[in-house]
């Protein structure tokens, strides 16, 4: 009897294990504080343009200025090529020119209060040539929340 059942013991942990990779995670589909979006080019091409946004962080409370740390790939930036992009909510866009594919920028004309912050690449025309890199943030104005004790 002990026989019979380690034998199907045997049996079943045999059928349990495979040489399949196990499944990736999925995610919610939006990017994380440091997650490039692109998109992918062909073979023997250019790279598509891609766009890292470091900082600022999802749910972040940022006081102006605002510093943005960048990198881009795939497309030229600076003085007579494309920029970045910076739409706060709904509102309109702010164009800020980078000096080169990585670095920090700072961003001094934002309405205050929570809303999605939205970072693009644009060419010269204005058209946006990658998908947007989009953060919730918390906008204050330089000063404020400092509390300190005042005489």
């Amino acid at each position: 009897m002990i026989r019979v059942v380690a034998f199907a013991l045997a049996l079943v942990l045999a059928g349990c294990s495979t040489d399949e990779p196990a499944p990736t995670p999925r995610t919610s589909g939006q990017p994380g504080p440091t997650e490039e979006v692109s998109e992918p080019s062909p073979p023997g091409e250019r790279p598509a343009p891609r766009l890292v946004i470091g900082s600022p962080a999802e749910g972040e409370e940022v006081t102006l200025p605002m510093l943005v740390a960048y990198s881009v790939e795939g497309f030229d930036v600076g003085p007579g090529a494309g920029y970045l992009s910076v739409r706060p909510g709904r509102g309109d866009p702010v164009r800020v020119e980078l000096d080169g594919p990585s670095g920090e920028v700072s961003i001094e004309d934002l309405p205050e209060g929570s809303y999605d912050l939205s970072f693009a690449l644009a060419r010269r025309d204005g058209v946006e040539v990658a998908h947007a890199v989009v953060r919730r943030v918390t906008v204050v104005q330089r000063g404020a929340g400092g509390g300190g004790i005042g005489y």
